[in-house]
C-alpha cells in the first residue's frame, strides 16, 4: 500500500498548513476581554436599574430581589450574545473546511492503521522463524543490500554465522533468533572472534530478535560491537523492499 500524499488529492503542504489554521480559528472561543467588556456592561446595567427602581419608591426587598434578577439575567444575555456576535462575525471569515484535506487525513490514517498491521505481521514471521531459517532470511537481505555472504558451517551458538563484506567493510554476524534479550556471553565470544583477527573483519554485529540488557550495550558500545534487535531488521528489510520497488 503507497503512503498517501497531498498532491494524490489536488492539495499542496501549504493547503494543510492554511486549513490547521483555520480550525484552530474554528474551535477558539471568544477572548476574555471580549467577555470582561460585556460583564461590565451588565454591571453598569444593574447600577442603573437599581438607581432607576429606586426612584419608584418600592420595599427594599423588592429592590434587592428585582436587581438580583436583573444582575443574573444580563449576565446570561451578555454571555450568549458574546457567542453569538462571535460566532456570526468572527468566525463567519473563516473559509469552509476543504474536503480534499479531510479525504487525505483519512487515507493517511487508513495507512497508518494498514502499516501497524503489516510491521505486527513481519514480526510474527521473523519471530517464528528456527535459528538456522532465521540466519538464511538475514543472510538473504544482506546480499540484496549489496553485501556478499558467506554463511559458516552448521550454527556455532557464540560464533560467527555470517561473514558479509562490501568493499573494504567486513563484518563478522552472530544471529540469535530468542524472543528475549540474551545475555553478554555471546557478545563477549564474538569480541574475542574479532579481536583474534581471524576473519580480518573491521566490526562485528550480533543480531538477537528479543533485543539485548543493558550490560550488553555498555560493553558493545566501548568493543566496536553493533548490537541489532527486530526494529533493526525490519528497518533493514524495508530498505530492501524500497530498493526492490524503485528498481
Amino acid at each position: 500500500m503507497k503512503k498517501p500524499e497531498p498532491k494524490d488529492f489536488g492539495i499542496s503542504q501549504e493547503d494543510i498548513s492554511l486549513e490547521a489554521e483555520n480550525q484552530k480559528k474554528r474551535n477558539a472561543q471568544p477572548g476574555c476581554s471580549a467577555r470582561l467588556m460585556g460583564y461590565g456592561l451588565c454591571i453598569l446595567s444593574t447600577l442603573l436599574f437599581a438607581l432607576f427602581m429606586g426612584t419608584l419608591h418600592i420595599p427594599a426587598f423588592l429592590l434587592n430581589l428585582f436587581t438580583l434578577v436583573w444582575l443574573v439575567g444580563s449576565f446570561i444575555l451578555i454571555y450568549l450574545l458574546v457567542d453569538w456576535c462571535y460566532d456570526a462575525f468572527w468566525k463567519k471569515k473563516v473559509p469552509a473546511p476543504n474536503p480534499s484535506i479531510n479525504e487525505y487525513y483519512d487515507a493517511l490514517a487508513k495507512y497508518s492503521y494498514w502499516l501497524q498491521n503489516e510491521e505486527r505481521k513481519e514480526r510474527e514471521y521473523w519471530f517464528g522463524l528456527s535459528g538456522h531459517r532465521f540466519e538464511e532470511e538475514f543472510g538473504m537481505i544482506l546480499r540484496n543490500n549489496g553485501y556478499s555472504i558467506s554463511v559458516t558451517k552448521g550454527s556455532a551458538d557464540g560464533g560467527v554465522d555470517i561473514v558479509a563484506q562490501k568493499g573494504r567493510v567486513k563484518k563478522i554476524i552472530q544471529c540469535k533468533a530468542h524472543k528475549n534479550p540474551i545475555g553478554p556471553s555471546p557478545i563477549r565470544e564474538l569480541f574475542g572472534v574479532l579481536s583474534s583477527g581471524d576473519f580480518k573483519a573491521t566490526s562485528a554485529i550480533v543480531v538477537c530478535l528479543g533485543g539485548f540488557t543493558r550490560g550488553d550495550r555498555e560493553f558493545a558500545v566501548n568493543n566496536n560491537i553493533e548490537l541489532w534487535d527486530i526494529a533493526d531488521v525490519l528497518k533493514l528489510a524495508k530498505q530492501t523492499d524500497d530498493k526492490k520497488l524503485g528498481s
